[in-house]
């Protein structure tokens, strides 16, 4: 019988569309899990390192999708042999482990169990550490807001305790009772002397902008305006009718001993918005004469920009706003001359043109579980400041923004340092492994 020639095994054309899929997608599940670490371990790591770690990700990423491309091309363009060298299939993998050495069988299990609770242990430590590290930078944050806010507060309550002591002056309760009496000399004899109480007070008192004393027609009787620290008594002539201020009326609607708080805004004199332009908050209660005769106002007008600086030092790089209930941006402190044209009153911008509904709830709400947020380049903490002692519901907020990249630096050096050590030992440990398997195998080779 004839032997039958073999015929030629035919060489496929190559498909490139399956090799590019494939391709295309171990790229994509790389870079994917690339982004996964960036996100989780590298939060904040100098760019220049950022730069260095991308060239090696693409490096890597091509280098795989080369190998893969070239093992794809060998399957098509040539039959697989018998033997399966190239793929092999099932039972060919079976004879082949069966045929592994004894050395290998044993020490290759023992090098793996060594290093895989190195890596889990090493991984869960360094999440850890970084969870720690990141909740310590914030609750210090929050602390150091909530420390400036009561700071704030202090300086508020300080006003208020001033207008008490102002309104249990002698010569204040005489003049109210004279002017209710019609008593025009002794009225005149009593504005002189309250002149003189107020100069006195008004010693050192640099955040106080005006002192006043307005009579139940809602005219000026005694002012006192502060400039640099350096008082000064307004004269009859320039004395002002203030019954068209809406504060005047919302004053005098209280009671004796309740103190009213007019929003932040800017000072109004002879009905036009004062030059330079000037931000105060009013601090005024209703004063009765003796025997309760007459009711008549005292207010002292405090500079904000004074409020603002009690927020001062800040370190390079952080800012600070003060906002109303509304949202209202009351002022700014910080080193951006744009910022500071930017959030003042004259602009009335809101929190509205700046943050999400959702983060605005969390920096006005002031909840004891979340009192910040975090952007993509600052932390940004919040706290309430209590502008009065009888309602603390009436408050406004502080907001101070510290950057990232410092703050989170100690986190960042940490997991460098922790990453290089558990590297160290996940070598030390395979090296350990690889000794204990050699020391197994050696009696074991021997019997044989």
């Amino acid at each position: 019988m004839p032997e039958q020639q073999r015929k030629p095994k035919q060489i496929r054309r190559p498909s490139l569309l399956p090799m590019f899929i494939v391709c295309f997608l171990t790229v994509g599940v790389l870079f994917f899990i690339y982004e996964i670490i960036e996100r989780t371990w590298l939060k904040g790591v100098d760019f220049e390192l950022i730069h260095v770690l991308h060239i090696f990700r693409g490096l890597s990423a091509a280098a795989i999708a080369s190998v893969l491309a070239t093992l794809m091309l060998l399957k098509q363009v040539h039959e697989i042999d018998s033997d399966g060298i190239l793929f092999p299939s099932a039972k060919s993998w079976r004879h082949r482990l069966q045929n592994v050495r004894l050395h290998t069988k044993i020490t290759v299990p023992m090098v793996a169990l060594s290093i895989l609770p190195a890596i889990v242990v090493g991984i869960f430590t360094i999440s850890t550490m970084q969870k720690s590290l990141g909740k310590s930078t914030i609750q210090r944050i929050e602390f150091d807001t909530a420390s400036k806010a009561q700071a704030i507060e202090g300086f508020l309550q300080g006003i208020q305790q001033d207008l008490i002591f102002l309104s249990q002056i002698k010569d204040v309760k005489q003049l109210v009772a004279a002017e209710a009496n019609g008593s025009d000399k002794l009225v005149e004899l009593l504005r002189r002397k309250l002149e003189d109480d107020f100069l006195v007070f008004s010693q050192g008192k640099r955040a106080y902008y005006q002192i006043r004393y307005i009579n139940s027609a809602k005219h000026e009787v005694v002012r006192l305006n502060i400039e640099n620290g350096i008082p000064q008594i307004v004269p009859l002539n320039k004395l002002q009718d203030k019954s068209n201020r809406y504060y005047i009326d919302a004053a005098f609607a209280q009671e004796p001993g309740q103190i009213y708080i007019s929003p932040m805004d800017l000072n109004i004199e002879y009905g036009k918005t004062e030059l330079p332009l000037k931000a105060v908050v009013r601090y005024a209660t209703v004063v009765s004469g003796e025997e309760k005769k007459g009711r008549s106002l005292l207010v002292i007008n405090v500079h904000a920009e004074y409020l603002l600086s009690l927020i001062k030092p800040l370190t390079s790089g952080t800012e600070a706003w003060l906002v109303d209930q509304q949202g209202l941006y009351l002022g700014y402190v910080g080193e951006s001359e744009q910022s500071q044209k930017l959030y003042n009153l004259e602009k009335q911008r809101k929190l509205s043109e700046d943050y999400t509904p959702e983060q605005i709830q969390i920096l006005l709400e002031h909840s004891i579980d979340k009192q910040s947020i975090r952007t993509k380049n600052v932390f940004l903490s919040s706290a309430p400041v209590a502008i009065d002692l009888q309602s603390p519901e009436s408050h406004w907020t502080l907001m101070i923004s510290r950057l990232r990249i410092p703050l989170e630096k100690t986190s960042h050096h940490m997991t460098i340092y922790l990453m290089i050590i558990i590297t160290f030992v996940i070598v030390a440990v395979a090296v350990l492994g690889l000794l204990i398997g050699n020391y197994l195998v050696k009696p074991i080779v021997q019997l044989q």
